[in-house]
Order: structure tokens, then C-alpha cells, then sequence
């Protein structure tokens, strides 16, 4: 089980981070794929949450203390709370398979989209809140929830089968040495 290798725990963590840092499409990071693994593989679910919101407050501490300033943080906070529950909706996907990892990536994107777009147009700063800012917030935002889609879809399957792909891996060397 990942939760008793903390350093893959780590070296997730870090790579997660850095899909937000290096160049990449709006959008398109290994966040959400790390929270739905991170709550299916990780035992203890407090660890489980704590991972990916871990990584995500590695690349704010660069990109809001470097780029747009501390005073930002409050507005990312509802990211954080959709990032949590991603991770606790990755419980579900405990025994992993091609569409439950594909309906978790899928979810995970909605959950993120309706939430974090929400609570961008409750503020009332960038649209008015009335019904038609509501939709012209919502629109504005489907070319990055698509992106969020293919992130969340690729990352996912990547964590999940290639993590499932290690383990049988290892359980095979295992026994052919005690064979």
C-alpha cells in the first residue's frame, strides 16, 4: 500500500506541484488525478486529503507569494475545500477500474467546476450576481473545465494503472525469490 512509502507520498506531492509551475495549458495539472489516487490508495484519509492540498499549497506559496501576492489567497480558498473533497471522493475508488477511474476524473471535474466557479461568481468581483452573471461565469470557464477533464482523465490513469502495474510488478519479484 502507497501510505506505507512516504516517499512516493513525497515525490507525488512534488511532481503534482510542479505540473502547476512548469508550463502547461490553463488548467491542465496532475491535482486532480493526485487527490482521487491519493484518497483511493492512501489508508488514513486525513493523509489522504492532506497530500494534494499539500501540493497544492507548495505551487501557491511559488505562484501566490512569487506572481500575484498573498493577498490572493482567500480567493483560491474554495479550490482547496473542492480539492479535499476530490480526495474524499477518491475513497470510492478503492478497487479502481477503467470506469470508475474515468466517472472519478469526470466527477472530480464537475465537482471542481460547479464549486470553484461558484464561489468566483458569489464574490461579485468579476461578475455581477445576478442569473446572468452566474451563466456568463459558468461559460467563461468550460474551455478550462475541458482541460481540467483531460488533466483529470490522464493523470488518473496514470497514477492509478501505473501504480497498480508497480505493485503487480513487485508482488512478482517478490515471489519468485521465495520460490
Amino acid at each position: 500500500m502507497l501510505s506505507s512509502y512516504p516517499k512516493w507520498i513525497i515525490s507525488c506531492i512534488v511532481v503534482a506541484a510542479a505540473t502547476r509551475l512548469l508550463p502547461h495549458p490553463p488548467n491542465f495539472t496532475a491535482l486532480g488525478g493526485l487527490a482521487l489516487f491519493c484518497g483511493a490508495v492512501i489508508r488514513r484519509p486525513t493523509l489522504a486529503v492532506l497530500a494534494p492540498l499539500l501540493a497544492m499549497l507548495l505551487g501557491d506559496v511559488v505562484l501566490l507569494g512569487g506572481l500575484y501576492g498573498f493577498e490572493q489567497f482567500p480567493h483560491v480558498l474554495p479550490s482547496y475545500v473542492c480539492m479535499a473533497l476530490t480526495a474524499l471522493l477518491g475513497r470510492a475508488l478503492r478497487t479502481p477500474s477503467f470506469a470508475r477511474v474515468g466517472l472519478g476524473a469526470t466527477l472530480a471535474t464537475l465537482l471542481f467546476f460547479v464549486g470553484t466557479n461558484f464561489a468566483v461568481w458569489w464574490t461579485g468581483i468579476l461578475y455581477p450576481t445576478t442569473w446572468t452573471g452566474l451563466v456568463a461565469c459558468y461559460t467563461a470557464a468550460i474551455p478550462f473545465a475541458l482541460n481540467m477533464l483531460a488533466a483529470n482523465v490522464v493523470f488518473s490513469f496514470a497514477l492509478f494503472f501505473g501504480y497498480g502495474w508497480v505493485c503487480r510488478r513487485l508482488d512478482a519479484a517478490g515471489a519468485s525469490t521465495t520460490t
